[in-house]
């Protein structure tokens, strides 16, 4: 027997013994050399810029919008092109739905928002919010009142826990029974509901790819690997401002210009969408683009809104 195969068979009995995990079979998605940039499905005159896009498969898309310009305290939500709220916050973020059919939205100094049987019902009073996140079968939003980002359980409104770091909480992720999170404007990385933090400098996205834990650091497409991270790609803009996994594949939004990529299995990746013209200065803004399953969104010059549709081959 050669070293190789008794390396293996070594492998093979502890990966038996469960004192190694085997790693996921990798799918064979489509090569993402197949997406481009489709045809203009909304669009919001300035100063109005784009803060939250989701792609129901129930519901259809929502979209968020806020007023970018002073008094900021203003937002709307439209679903498949028709507004269904318009209120008081000053941001409205991504949208979470849950298996219930409950869509919630974090509203930043207004109200946590809930879109069921057909409308939108306002909730408790947020201070710094700007996420949802899914939590043992639970949804939760992220307030950081008075410095400290507290789990609020949207069930029942009770502050449960809190989480380290500062900054706006701007994306959670459920990992092995841990939740983690990401604030993209001060916060100090990767965050566990343990107390635990992997710094990361100016990280916003957090998401699960094909066994990986995938974030950002400003411009920067990262890898946790253990207590750290590591660097898998570095991509032609100021910063990254969102992640959405889908089709196997993993899409990135960034801003400054604002351009789309997409990364296969293999994190071989593909630019989908450039923006030229849309270029202007991002600093500690968590707002300016978004992805979801076929879409991709973003703010011209940071102050209109405006939504794609993704063309796959």
């Amino acid at each position: 027997m050669n070293f190789r195969n008794w390396i293996q068979k070594i492998r093979d009995w502890l990966t038996k013994q469960g004192v190694i995990t085997a790693p996921a079979p990798v799918p064979n998605p489509v090569p993402a050399q197949a997406y481009s940039l489709g045809e203009l499905v909304f669009s919001y005159a300035r100063p109005w810029k784009l803060t939250g896009l989701y792609n129901s498969s129930k519901y259809g898309l929502f979209v968020c919008i806020c007023f970018g310009d002073d008094p900021r305290e203003h937002s709307k939500i439209f679903l498949n092109g028709k507004e269904i709220y318009d209120g008081p916050e000053e941001t409205i973020g991504n949208p979470l739905e849950m298996p219930d059919g409950r869509v919630w939205f974090a509203g930043e100094n207004g109200n946590l928002l809930v879109f069921a049987n057909g409308k939108i019902t306002k909730g408790i009073k947020l201070a710094y919010a700007s996420c949802c996140g899914p939590f043992n079968g639970k949804p939760y939003v992220f307030d950081g009142a008075n410095g400290k980002n507290t789990a609020i359980n949207c069930l029942t409104n009770t502050r449960e826990f809190q989480m380290p770091g500062g900054g706006i909480i701007t994306m959670s992720l459920e990992q092995d029974g841990k939740l983690l999170v990401v604030s993209g404007d001060g916060g100090a990385g990767i965050g566990g509901n343990d107390g635990s933090v992997i710094p990361v400098a100016n990280c916003q996205c957090l998401v699960k790819f094909l066994g990986s834990t995938i974030c950002s650091s400003g411009n920067k497409v990262m890898r946790k690997v253990g207590n750290k991270v590591e660097l898998v790609d570095t991509l032609s803009c100021e910063k990254l401002m969102h992640m959405d996994v889908s089709d196997n594949h993993l899409f990135v939004a960034g801003a400054n210009p604002d351009s789309l990529w997409v990364f296969d299995s293999a994190m071989k990746r593909t630019e989908v969408a450039r923006i030229p013209a849309s270029t202007w200065s991002v600093g500690q803004s968590v707002f300016g683009g978004r992805c979801t399953n076929g879409y991709w969104g973003h703010s011209m010059q940071g102050k209109e809104a405006r939504v794609y549709k993704i063309k796959k081959a």
